[in-house]
Order: C-alpha cells, then structure tokens, then sequence
C-alpha cells in the first residue's frame, strides 16, 4: 500500500523523517520495523502537544492516538536520535508559540493605549471586537485602554457600556479600569459620576492611589464647582490619601481659573509649609496664570524671578501666560520684552506657542511682528489654520490694501502646502467689509467658503451677524433671520461669541427675547467684546476661539442681567 497523505504532509514538515511504502519496509533488516511505529507513534504525540496548546488538553488527559491500526496508514522510519529531537522539540514548540502569543497581546495593548492618547475611542472599541473575534483574550488593561479613550470626547455613555460588558465577561475591573473611568468624569465635568465610581472602586476592595485622588480635583475644577474643592481635599486627605504636587497644581489651577488670586497664593504657601512640597514650575504657572488672567503682570513677574533663584528653568507655558495671546490685557512692551526673552531662551517652539506670540502681537495692533512669527512658524512646519486666520485678521484690519493682499498670498500658500482652510480664515478675510457694514461682501465671502465645502460655523455667523450690526441702516431683520436659520436647523449652538454678535445686530432686550424663545439657556456677559474701532465691533477669526474687544454701540441698550 502508498503511504497516507498525512503521514506525507508530516514528513515533508520534518527532513529527517522518510516515509516509504511498507513492502519497502519489509525488504529491510526485520530489527528496523519497531522504528516504523514507534516513528509514527510520536509524530501523533507531536501533533497532540500542539492540539493540547490550542485547546488547554491538561496532562492527565494524555491522548492514545497510536493505538490506531497503522497497517491501513504505512510506516514512518527514522533514526533513534531523530525521534529523541523530535521528542524534546514539541515543548520547545509549546513555549516558542506561547511567547509569540504573549507578544502578539502585548503590541495589541501598546496599540489600544496609544489610540487612548489620541481620543480614538471609536477605533479603540473596533480595536477590541476584533480581538475578540480573534479568540484573544481581553483583559482588563485592554478594557482600560478603551475606556480611557473616551475621555477626550467625555464619552461617558460609551465608558460605562463597556465597563458593564466586561463585568458580564467576568472580568474583574481593577484600579487603572477606575482611574479611567475617574478621568472620563472628569473631562465631561461630572462630579457625581467620580464620586460614584470611587466609592465603587472602594467598596470592590481597590484602594484608591494619589492617581484618583488627583482625578477627583480635577473633576472638581473641570464643573467649576470651586466651593466643593478645599471640603474634598480636606475628605480624601482624611481619608489617609496624600496629595503630590499634581493635586495641588489642581487645587491651584481651579482657583486660577475663576481669577480668586487671594486663594491662588494661600494654597502655594499651604503647599511649601503645610504638605511640605516643593513647587514644580508646572505649580508656579498655575499661579502664575492666576496672576496675569486678573492682569496683575507685575506680580506675575515676580513669580518668575522666583522661579529663576530657586533653579528651575522657564518652559513654554511659563512664557505663553507672560506673551498672553491676544485675548488678555497685555500692552505692547510686555509682549515685545517676553518675546525676546522666549527667543532667548532656547526652547524648542511648538504650535499652540506660535499661535499664542501670534495673537499677542495682533491683540496689540502690531501687524507686521504678528506676520513676522507667523512665518517663522511656516519655517519650522508647524503653521496652522487658527494661526493663519490671526495673522490673516491682523493684515487685513491693520494693514490697509497691502495688508489685505498679503493675507491672500498666506492663504493661497497654506492652501497649496495641503492645510485644509477653516471658516475662520474666511471670516479673516472678511475681516474689514465687517467692520464697515459690507454684509453683501461678507455673504459673498461665506458663500465662497461653502462652495468649497465648509460649513459656517460660529467664527463665520459671528462676522456676519457683525456685519449686520455695522451696516447703515442696520439690518436687524436679516441677523434675526440668519440667527434663526443657522440654530432651527441644528447646523449651530448659540455660543457667548455668538449671541454678543447677536446682541449687537438686535439691541438687548430683543436678543433675550429669541434666547427665550428658543429655550436657549446659555449663560454670558453681554457687552464684552475685545476689540474696537471707534464703537464698532471688529473681528478677530480663529478656528476655535474670536478675540474681541470692550463695545458698547451708542444706541445699544445698557448691560442686562442675564438669566
């Protein structure tokens, strides 16, 4: 009889193996036929430690597969030595394809945590349904991963589904799984959610690490529930948990934030003398920040002389809160002194720095410096459509005709290197026509802009609605229009840039009527714009963010208290 193909298809995979039809067997020495079978008998103990692999077989279940009549199979023949090595090479087989299956799951992991630093939560939970439909398996660092993604869009509905499918899988969350979970609270600002999965964690019998502590401050700043911050510390601390620097930057920062400069500089002492902490420079720019938001710059540079004696160098952000960026009140001294010293320094400049420089030296009407760092910006690879829309609106409201063409040349160049325009370069670009009331100018540049396949946006509604307040007569009706047609149709939310554009097209009264009558709950201060010309509002275009300054029309009502 001709050997069986399966015998065949293992000899081939084994060289030192030869399969011969069994009369050529029997025409050899009678003393090699016990090799034959015993050849055949450990191919199948081979081929069962590797199913005892895939399957999880244990030991004691040891498999009898050579009891199997071999007269209908032929014979395998091979040397005593070869059938020694094949013996000792199928645990070395098993733990080889056990470390490739341990790398496998590890380049899995490393890949899931580095979709969580890019907030790909969506990629993230594909990432672990295809592994499942792999048959790895997920553990609980997998799961962590994906919940972690969800914290830069506060996904919290996605966080805690998962959460719930791996507990119904019967794995155990741990603490990073919490901590993850403390964090997509705290980015969606919800307080009570961290609470609640703190005290689950606890009572789960994880103990909480310095890690969660600092979640939960956070979450505090992030609500703006500011009064609940010194009680929490004060809980968790009770609790026997001790704070690091992180958790007072966040104590700090939170009190920085709403401009209370009194408790900025009482919880930096209560960190040096009380929880005997060194401040890192990342503390000294909270209260740094603190300081410069209330513009009280003398002061923050003194925190900067400080910073200097005790040995700590200056980073980015120390000099970002010193520039400012076109938004707080720094005059063109401050700007140029700390620009210099930010040349000066060394550091390597990244994007959100260029921007900021860019919008200081706009914010205090120096056209030419604003284009200046924009193209050193350009130099370095790192420009952006929020930066060309600032240098853009500072060429064209400050730098007459010539002003305008160069902002032109900056956006054809951008648009030519691939950078993909945002509405608010085409706001930018209308920058001027919204100052002198062109509102048909400024609809032909947004109609422009949505024949290139943008929407508008608020930084484009905001220009137009401008435009209507600035032109004589005012068009009132045609705000009111644009406004309702914009947020009936779910393409916009009535943001505070918004609605002060709003205010100044309808007069006060009116535009908290339409806010009532849209049930638009949207809390701001109206009156506060950045920027003027004689007693017009002026554009300052970002993609994400306008800077507009003090306005108060003549025939614009006083400030009403907003409800």
């Amino acid at each position: 009889c001709s050997p069986s193909s399966s015998c065949t298809a293992s000899a081939a995979a084994m060289p030192f193996l030869q399969v011969r039809p069994l009369g050529q067997l029997r025409a050899r020495h009678t003393s090699h036929r016990w090799v034959g079978f015993g050849g055949f008998a450990l191919t199948a103990v081979f081929c069962m430690s590797l199913l005892r692999e895939r399957l999880d077989i244990r030991e004691d279940h040891e498999p009898r597969w050579w009891c199997i009549g071999s007269r209908q199979l032929g014979f395998v023949s091979a040397s005593p030595p070869a059938l020694r090595s094949l013996r000792a090479a199928a645990p070395r087989h098993a733990s080889a394809t056990a470390t490739r299956e341990s790398t496998k799951v590890d380049a899995r992991l490393q890949k899931l945590q580095q979709l969580a630093a890019d907030g790909a939560a969506a990629e993230a939970e594909d990432f672990v349904y295809a592994m499942i439909d792999e048959g790895l398996k997920v553990g609980a660092e997998h799961y962590s991963a994906l919940i972690d993604a969800c914290a830069p869009s506060a996904d919290l509905d996605r966080a805690e589904r998962w959460l719930f499918r791996m507990q119904q899988l019967k794995v155990q969350p741990d603490r990073s799984t919490y901590n993850a979970l403390l964090k997509v609270a705290a980015e969606a600002k919800q307080v009570e959610f961290a609470t609640s999965w703190l005290q689950e964690m606890q009572q789960a019998g994880i103990e909480a690490d310095v890690h969660s502590f600092r979640l939960i401050l956070h979450a505090v700043r992030q609500s703006g529930k500011i009064d609940q911050m010194e009680p929490t510390f004060e809980y968790y601390m009770g609790a026997g948990l001790q704070p690091d620097l992180g958790c007072l930057n966040e104590v700090i920062g939170a009190y920085a934030d709403v401009r209370d400069v009194a408790k900025v500089d009482e919880w930096l002492a209560i960190a040096e003398l009380n929880l005997g902490l060194s401040p890192d420079v990342g503390t000294y720019n909270a209260v740094l920040g603190g300081h410069a938001a209330v513009g009280d710059m003398e002061s923050a540079e003194r925190i900067v002389e400080r910073i200097v004696e005790q040995g700590i160098r200056p980073d980015l952000t120390t000099y970002r809160l010193l520039i400012g960026d076109g938004l707080g009140s720094r005059d063109f001294q401050t700007v140029n002194r700390w620009s210099k010293e930010l040349e000066k320094s060394g550091l390597e400049m990244d994007g959100p720095t260029f921007e900021s420089v860019i919008g200081a030296w706009s914010g205090v009407g120096d056209a030419e410096a604003a284009e200046n760092w924009f193209a050193k910006m350009v130099d370095e690879n790192l420009q952006t459509a929020s930066a060309l829309a600032i240098v853009a609106d500072a060429l064209v409201l400050g730098g007459g005709g010539e002003g305008a063409e160069s902002a032109q040349e900056w956006v054809d160049q951008c648009r030519a290197s691939g950078m993909k325009l945002t509405p608010g370069v085409y706001a930018s670009l209308a920058s001027a026509d919204v100052f002198a009331g062109d509102f048909e100018q400024v609809e032909a540049r947004l109609q422009q802009m949505e024949s290139d396949g943008l929407e508008m946006d608020e930084d484009a509604l905001s220009a137009l609605l401008l435009a209507y307040a600035n032109a004589e007569p005012q068009q009132s009706e045609l705000a009111e229009q644009m406004f309702k047609q914009q947020l009936l149709g779910g393409m916009m939310q009535a943001t505070r840039k918004v609605l002060e554009a709003l205010r100044a097209a309808v007069g006060g009264q009116r535009c908290l009527d339409l806010r009532r009558e849209l049930s638009l709950a949207q809390e701001f201060e109206p009156g506060k714009f950045e920027r003027t010309v004689g007693n017009k509002p002026l554009s300052r275009a970002s993609t994400s963010k306008r800077r507009w300054k003090q306005f108060r029309a003549e025939d614009v009502e006083p400030e009403l208290k907003w409800e």
